[in-house]
């Protein structure tokens, strides 16, 4: 709606160290939960249903090294002063003229926007440019502020698991990388603490089950603040 000339659209996002998709997405496909952490990814849409031919969607990769380099959105048209090396790559992308611009967040780079035409009438203009570098902006911060909160759910969840075995004060360790956890262990001087419910068995017949799980999970929370 905002770029009406742009007949493809597409977005990179980069996976955490930098790779590029193997494959370019169909947006018809469920998108699924943002994270950059299980790879890169991408989403590829066309204003009209593509042909058989169109559907074969091309990066190009020169356009892309440069964005990626010079962290700033380029124009690049047919009728432009460029480089042969982008005029080759247009043509074989057989697009007239694209706008690409990179999703940035301070020093983050988490992947790029390019819209393409075909059409010579309706080219690209620098105005379209400034645009997109606006559009991008905004949309690296929804994306930025979606990963933060992946990480601190999955955090949460860490933390959450350790707790159940170690110390507050081994935790915290643990989630800083100050202390591993690694197969084999290491020797160190600890306490072991046995404990037993007097008369638990004959407790326990009388009670419905979710109060015996209830009455331990007490138990556990003041026996554990004590041992720690």
């Amino acid at each position: 709606e905002v770029f009406p000339q742009s007949e493809r659209g597409l977005v990179i996002l980069y996976g955490p160290d930098g790779s590029l998709p193997t494959t370019l997405t169909p947006a018809s496909e469920p998108a699924g939960i943002f994270d950059r952490r299980k790879g890169a990814m991408s989403r590829v849409k066309h204003r009209r249903p593509p042909s058989a031919q169109e559907n074969d969607v091309r990066l190009s990769r020169t356009v892309l090294q440069r964005v990626r380099t010079e962290h700033n959105a380029v124009l690049i048209a047919d009728s432009g002063g460029d480089s042969a090396a982008l005029m080759m790559s247009m043509a074989r992308m057989q697009v007239n003229s694209l706008v690409c611009a990179p999703l940035l967040v301070g020093e983050r780079d988490l992947g790029i926007i390019q819209l393409e035409t075909k059409s010579r009438e309706q080219a690209f203009k620098p105005d379209d440019l400034a645009l997109l570098t606006a559009v991008a902006g905004q949309v690296a911060v929804v994306l930025y502020n979606a990963e933060l909160a992946l990480e601190a759910a999955a955090s949460a969840a860490q933390r959450e698991n350790l707790s159940r075995f170690l110390s507050p004060k081994l935790v915290d360790e643990v989630l800083k990388g100050t202390q591993g956890l690694t197969l084999g262990g290491t020797e160190k001087s600890g306490t072991i603490f046995f404990s037993d419910i007097v008369g638990f068995t004959r407790m326990a017949a009388k009670m419905r089950p979710h109060d015996v799980v209830t009455l331990l999970n007490r138990y556990f929370t003041v026996m554990q603040d004590l041992v720690f």
